[in-house]
């Protein structure tokens, strides 16, 4: 080996030492780099459980929320329908009412009020218990349903209060 070789395989040692050095100086910076962003995605893995926690109370106070609110409109929903059904009672306790009132009316007019006794009833009433009446008595008129206004306009009806009780009376003319 002459002078020549000994600079060449010098100069190529000093080159490969400088490599080295470059390459531990590289790989430092990798793995600082890698560290980083090791430490960075663990922070930001973190801050994503602790917004998922965050997440999912919102999402259960939300879905409490809302079985209440569900629940307070079912409970509204039922008031309601007993509301609805107590205000048509007492519309029908009132046409009842109404209907009493104008039978008491009315009879004072010597009227039977068709809530207590339609014509049609009247007229089935009497055929059946006219079998029942003694020979000699009778209605004067022939027992039809066409006759049945005059039947009623030569009755009597009036209305008494007895025992608590409102009791009107129809009685028919008998020959």
């Amino acid at each position: 080996m002459d002078e020549e070789d000994a600079i060449k395989y010098d100069s190529a040692i000093t080159s490969v030492q400088k490599d080295e050095k470059e390459l531990a100086q590289l790989l430092k910076e990798n793995i600082l780099i890698t560290t980083t962003s090791f430490n960075t995605f663990n922070k930001t893995i973190s801050k994503i459980k602790y917004n998922e926690e965050i997440l999912n109370n919102a999402l259960n106070t939300i879905l409490n929320n809302t079985n209440k609110i569900t629940n307070d409109l079912l409970i509204e929903s039922k008031v309601h329908s007993v509301f609805s059904s107590l205000e048509a009672s007492l519309l029908a306790l009132s046409f009842q009412l109404e209907d009493i009132t104008n039978s008491i009316v009315l009879s004072s007019q010597n009227i039977l009020h068709p809530s207590v006794l339609s014509p049609t009833q009247l007229y089935k009433e009497l055929i059946d218990n006219d079998r029942h009446l003694p020979r000699d008595t009778g209605i004067p008129i022939a027992l039809s349903i066409n006759n049945i206004h005059l039947i009623l306009s030569i009755s009597d009806v009036s209305c008494y209060f007895i025992n608590n009780k409102i009791v009107l009376s129809y009685q028919s003319l008998l020959q």
